[in-house]
């Protein structure tokens, strides 16, 4: 009988401690993180993961914090925010919308609710009109929506079928484009590199005083990175040893606050979204987030030129066409060539700002040397601070002017339109 009774209770026990359970997340000062049930034993702590326990010094963490679930999260956001404010729904919808929470029920409801609000929004209308195209079926193994600017259903092409970068083109722009202030951005750092630098670091001056090595190797890996990334920019032996595992701050924002407006704004059938180049380019859009499509299209936009005016212009960012087009034309210093519904309403429009910001934040206004070795489709007129893809005319590369401030008042200069 006390068996019996004794069995209960350790059952019991063992039933208790596993509802008392918290899931953690272990941060490393190298920059690694670990989730499981963590426990501190001693001077170290023991993680245990579904694939087993491992054990940290104390030494090695940096804190240990609680996971907040989206739903958590989530709630925690909505007690916040006055429901009768539109762009308080906004900012919980983008939020929603982002990557690592990917609610897109929770984006929908609130977006309607900004539209309750706000029913001429036009920022409300694209934001909408994303999050339904994203939530669609997949149809000939690629999903179909309506397109937005009155073309007719699109049947989007598998990514496999369609010219995307590579991986290893991603990473290094994702490397090229790293800069100080990323928050949450995961970097490994291959093949021994931390030792090499650190060789090739002896003798300067930094790396002499007393405890800089010791130093330089207890940073976060993605310090790391930004430091050596500062004193050899463009060295391929350290690039390419760098692997950003995690989308940078201008992949962010370039998703959540630039990417819809450039969607809706350019992407029917008619413009940039059909099956062939139009002014020397066009867009890949599956109808939903894919990795290899957002830096596909970023780089495309990045590349597209109309003689020394650009689309996104680093050296002078409120010069970028992709701004000015947007406008209404009364207002544009640069006028769309073709008869379209302005997407913005002015230069205080808030998606006009954002998109400042990200341009103002890239790299530049020297263009970076990304690297990327993956080719143009015939018919793309792409060109990347004056370098040029070899499938287009190599003459022009040495002639091709690099950014300018300004151009001849009602259009771009030189060429043919983008557009």
């Amino acid at each position: 009988m006390w068996k019996t009774t004794l069995a209960a209770c350790v059952l019991m026990l063992s039933l208790t401690t596993a509802a008392l359970a918290k899931t953690q997340v272990l941060k490393l000062k190298n920059g690694g993180e670990v989730k499981g049930e963590v426990t501190k034993v001693g001077e170290e702590y023991r993680v245990r993961t579904e694939f087993g326990t491992v054990t940290y010094p104390a030494s090695d963490v940096l804190s240990v914090e609680d996971v907040v679930t989206v739903e958590d999260e989530y709630a925690e956001r909505l007690a916040k925010i006055d429901t009768n404010n539109f762009q308080d729904h906004i900012d919980l919808a983008a939020w929603a919308m982002g990557g690592t929470v990917n609610r897109l029920d929770l984006a929908e409801k609130h977006l309607l609710a900004a539209l309750e609000l706000k029913a001429d929004s036009e920022q409300a209308k694209i934001l909408l009109d994303q999050v339904r195209a994203m939530q669609k079926p997949t149809t000939d193994g690629g999903p179909t929506e309506a397109d937005g600017n009155g073309g007719g259903a699109i049947i989007r092409p598998p990514t496999d079928k369609l010219p995307l970068l590579s991986d290893e083109d991603i990473n290094r722009i994702r490397v090229a484009e790293l800069r100080q202030g990323e928050k949450s951005v995961r970097v490994d750092l291959k093949d021994g590199l931390v030792d090499d630098f650190i060789s090739r670091m002896a003798g300067r001056e930094e790396f002499q005083r007393k405890g800089a090595v010791d130093a330089f190797r207890k940073l976060p890996d993605l310090n790391k990175a930004l430091y050596m990334l500062e004193k050899f920019p463009e060295d391929k032996d350290v690039t390419s040893r760098i692997v950003v595992k995690s989308d940078p701050a201008f992949m962010k924002d370039f998703s959540r606050n630039v990417y819809p407006l450039v969607r809706n704004f350019c992407g029917s059938v008619q413009c940039h979204g059909g099956p062939e180049p139009r002014g020397g380019w066009k867009i890949y859009d599956i109808g939903k987030g894919n990795e290899k499509t957002a830096y596909t299209n970023f780089y495309i936009l990045d590349g597209v030129h109309a003689g020394s005016s650009r689309l996104v212009d680093r050296n002078n960012p409120a010069e970028s066409l992709l701004l000015h087009y947007m406008l209404p034309s009364q207002i544009a210093r640069y006028k769309h060539p073709g008869d379209i519904k302005p997407a913005l309403k002015d230069r205080e429009d808030r998606s006009y700002v954002q998109m400042l910001d990200w341009i103002k934040g890239l790299k530049g206004p020297l263009h970076p040397n990304y690297g990327v070795t993956w080719k143009a489709p015939a018919g793309f007129k792409l060109s990347h601070g004056g370098r040029r893809f070899p499938d287009i005319d190599e003459d022009e590369d040495e002639k091709a002017p690099r950014e300018q401030d300004g151009a001849p008042e009602g259009g771009a200069s030189g060429g043919d339109t983008p557009f």
